[in-house]
């Protein structure tokens, strides 16, 4: 999931920031969340979230309750389905029901 914010809103996201953070932070342990951070390389300000679902709807769902959606930092939000096929994010871990590796 990508975040877009709106670029002119820094005191919004600073006074959020703790309470979006507890809210990652409750994801992670619940195992939804996998990875999320600041993207640095972008022309706009957002940030990228890795999130255990079964399609795009799903995790824009699980991140609905988010602390910046709902006090109106994000401007938009792109969900985008991905499915691993190496490394410590692929097979088994994500997706139970595939366990042979996809290339051979």
């Amino acid at each position: 999931m990508e975040y877009i914010y709106h670029h002119n809103l820094q005191a919004v996201k600073d006074e959020l920031r703790p309470a979006h953070r507890a809210f990652m932070r409750r994801l992670s342990d619940d195992g939804t969340l996998l990875a999320t951070g600041k993207l640095v390389s972008f022309s706009h300000e957002g940030s990228l979230s890795v999130v255990r679902a079964r399609n795009a709807q799903q995790a824009l769902e699980e991140l609905s309750e988010d602390p910046y959606i709902e006090g109106g930092l994000v401007k938009d939000r792109v969900a985008r389905e991905w499915k691993p096929v190496a490394g410590k994010l692929s097979f088994g871990d994500l997706n139970p029901k595939e366990q042979s590796v996809p290339w051979q």
